[in-house]
């Protein structure tokens, strides 16, 4: 099933909503306008949405509404940008703060942290205020308690973890054991995991330890090498030799190796 295709943009829409954005502020000209309104909104719907919200509050981009759209957000980044004067960035309505505000609740729109804020409930395990996961019949719960509910034994390590995945025979796989999905590594050409990406290309873990992992000077050994641990504010920067772990049998592979306490609290190797 091929995706229908989005309507081309409307020059009529644009070339209105660029006088409107010229009235606001009089300092862009005619060609500038249009650019920003292009990269800022460049679907009808968001020219559209601007369009409509300057008409209501042409002063919008120098009060920071922050029930305005997300287009007009980005239009009022891009003049921020350029050192447009007296432009102010739409505000979380809840925290204030100038970030994304992916959510619209009564009176404005919130940032991902005050929308989470915003949806608790009494939990109806534990009994505490915290933030809703799922509503069962006998009420809501919390994500800390949804995931002891919902755990089974993995049929990779045989511990008892929430499920994240499952194999073809149904079987469940936890976080740790769960499938990685192979991409191409940008270094060495072959079909691997991914341990970062360099720009949008792939790199797998081997190609990362020997060309990506920064090295530094070691805060235990004092040796300059390789990264595992970047410093804290409790502790220094450890290098790979001084953070390898006690030889123990890896849960995964099961061979006997230097071996860390994996997420779930069992040795996994590196």
């Amino acid at each position: 099933m091929t995706r229908k295709q989005p309507a081309p943009l409307s020059e009529a829409l644009v070339a209105k909503t660029t006088r409107l954005l010229m009235g606001a502020v009089p300092s862009l000209d005619t060609d500038q306008a249009w650019e920003l309104l292009i990269v800022a909104a460049g679907k009808n719907a968001s020219m559209r949405q601007v369009h409509d919200f300057l008409s209501r509050h042409p002063d919008a981009l120098r009060h920071g509404l922050s029930d305005s759209p997300l287009a007009l957000g980005r239009l009022a980044r891009l003049l921020v940008d350029l050192g447009v004067g007296d432009i102010v960035e739409p505000t979380c309505f809840d925290c204030g703060r100038t970030i994304a505000r992916p959510h619209r609740v009564e009176g404005g729109r919130v940032c991902r942290r005050c929308y989470r804020h915003r949806l608790t409930g009494l939990c109806c395990r534990c009994g505490q205020s915290r933030p809703i996961m799922a509503r069962l019949p006998e009420g809501v719960i919390c994500p800390t308690c949804y995931g002891r509910e919902t755990r089974e034994l993995c049929a990779n390590c045989g511990g008892l973890f929430r499920v994240t995945a499952r194999r073809a025979d149904g079987k469940p796989l936890c976080q740790t054991c769960r499938p990685r999905r192979l991409e191409k590594c940008v270094v060495c050409g072959t079909e691997q995991p991914v341990a970062m990406r360099y720009e949008i290309n792939a790199v797998c873990k081997r190609c990362y330890r020997l060309t990506f992992q920064p090295r530094r000077e070691c805060g235990r050994c004092g040796k300059t090498a390789q990264i595992a641990k970047a410093a804290t504010a409790e502790q220094p920067d450890i290098c790979t030799n001084c953070n390898a772990g006690p030889i123990q049998t890896c849960s995964v592979c099961g061979r006997r190796r230097p071996c860390h306490r994996g997420k779930h609290g069992v040795p996994r190797c590196e």
